[in-house]
């Protein structure tokens, strides 16, 4: 996964495996386990990071996220 960010001006590009982004879903999920606003169970969080690696795998670079400000400012996040 990769995040990327234009603005000023400036990129900045920040890579993330997706094995880190699948281990922060599951800590993520451990710490809010039991709260109202974040009512994911194990068994759906597992579905989540499963179908992140099988979109990974089928589609590719997938663009998840292609926002453009009217300042001409972008941010993408690219699966």
């Amino acid at each position: 996964m990769w995040i990327k960010v234009h603005a000023d001006g400036k990129r900045f590009s920040l890579p993330i495996p997706t094995a880190c982004l699948e281990s922060g879903i599951r800590i993520a999920g451990r710490t809010l386990a039991g709260r109202e606003e974040f009512p994911l169970t194990e068994a759906q969080r597992r579905l989540l990071a499963k179908g992140l690696r099988d979109a990974r795998r089928d589609f590719g670079r997938l663009t998840l996220v292609d926002v453009e400000t009217a300042d001409g400012e972008i941010v993408k996040i690219v699966l």
